[in-house]
């Protein structure tokens, strides 16, 4: 990118050749504007609703395309901020991961590595992409208090594409195949194919997959 126009919303590009790629780094606030529906799941409830989604790209990282490896953070212009209401589905944690604020780290891991599991498990439920939606949980850097008891997802599209309903009408097919993908891999802390999401702004760090694995056996149906 070697020129932005905001006032036309443009950004020109010229091809190179480069040992790197980039992505963007950006904050995202998630803020729940309306409640349409809840549901009890033994100690958890989930609930879909609307939600205003602002998020700011402030820069971005340069990896490198041979080893991942960050080289380095560039900051950007000041870019304006992008504004839009959605749907989301999200569970409520706090009486199965408790909120004693000495827990935090290990709730904020457990949390983030169940985040990816359902994300996973969405597409397949819903028979979407990645790019078509995003997640908000805790990661003990960047959130709020109130993420730290809770793990929403929702539509990256304005108006919603209708996956929030569809995860919520089949949470259990949902949450259990969330839970078959961790529990399907040998591996110990999570690895490609089962955990690690390489859209993932913590950049897989600070995963806790066993925690994981409880958490969404708590949420899973007890027939």
């Amino acid at each position: 990118i070697h020129r932005l126009d905001l006032g036309l919303m443009r950004a020109y590009a010229k091809p190179t050749l480069a040992s790197y790629y980039t992505k963007a780094n950006s904050n995202t606030s998630v803020i729940i504007t309306n409640e349409f529906t809840s549901s009890s799941r033994n100690s958890s409830s989930v609930r879909t609703g609307r939600v205003l989604v602002s998020s700011h790209v402030w820069g971005m990282s340069k990896f490198s395309s041979t080893t991942g490896a960050l080289i380095e953070q560039v900051e950007c212009p000041e870019l304006p901020e992008c504004e839009y209401n959605t749907t989301a589905v999200w569970f409520n944690l706090s009486s199965i991961l408790g909120v004693s604020p000495s827990d935090r780290i290990a709730r904020c891991a457990i949390a983030h590595a169940a985040s990816h599991a359902l994300t996973f498990a969405a597409c397949l439920v819903a028979q979407c992409s990645t790019a078509d939606i995003s997640c908000v949980h805790s990661s003990g850097e960047t959130t709020t208090a109130a993420d730290d008891h809770r793990i929403l997802l929702y539509d990256t599209r304005q108006g919603g594409l209708g996956i929030s309903d569809i995860l919520l009408k089949h949470c259990s097919l949902w949450v259990n195949t969330a839970l078959q993908l961790l529990v399907s891999c040998p591996c110990a802390n999570g690895c490609p194919l089962c955990l690690f999401d390489n859209t993932c702004s913590l950049r897989n760090r600070h995963l806790h997959k066993k925690g994981a694995i409880a958490l969404l056996e708590e949420l899973s149906t007890k027939d």
